[in-house]
């Protein structure tokens, strides 16, 4: 019992010398944004076939690019369906995406509507020059197959 008592106040040391310093850290937000165009789409239809259905997977990958066109990075999205819906559009998906850029990558998640004009997910991390990042993605589509990306790091 001793020992777990000992173990308990060394954890929660450490999880106190770990928050203290972070505090009165803050830095201003940093915005990111790109244009994305999707380059290639693949869809998982599991059974029943030709029904949107939970378990149906989107897979997705895009090129990013700066606000002066250069190539940025890639993006790489999957989406799981999380219930069953009449169309394949008004599904409701669990997505975990990552945008792999020069300087590292950064990595999102939420739950969305893929035909959804405007989608919002919770930056979750990253690596690099984004390590430890959070904040919020929020991506407007513009196009068929294009959107802008815009990135809040806090």
């Amino acid at each position: 019992m001793k020992r777990t008592a000992v173990g308990l106040a060394a954890v929660a040391a450490l999880g106190v010398a770990v928050v203290i310093p972070s505090v009165g850290q803050s830095q201003a937000p940093r915005t990111i944004t790109f244009d994305t165009h999707t380059k290639s789409v693949k869809v998982v239809d599991l059974p029943p076939r030709g029904k949107s259905s939970a378990g149906d997977v989107v897979m997705a990958i895009s090129t990013l690019r700066d606000s002066g066109g250069a190539r940025a990075g890639t993006e790489y999205l999957s989406c799981d369906l999380t219930g069953r819906a009449r169309t394949f559009e008004s599904a409701n998906y669990e997505c975990t995406g990552t945008s792999k850029l020069r300087d590292g990558t950064i990595t999102y998640a939420g739950n969305i509507r893929l035909a959804a004009h405007e989608i919002t997910a919770a930056v979750t991390g990253g690596t690099g020059a984004y390590d430890g990042a959070s904040g919020n993605l929020v991506s407007t589509t513009t196009g068929n197959e294009d959107s802008k990306q815009v990135i809040t790091l806090k």
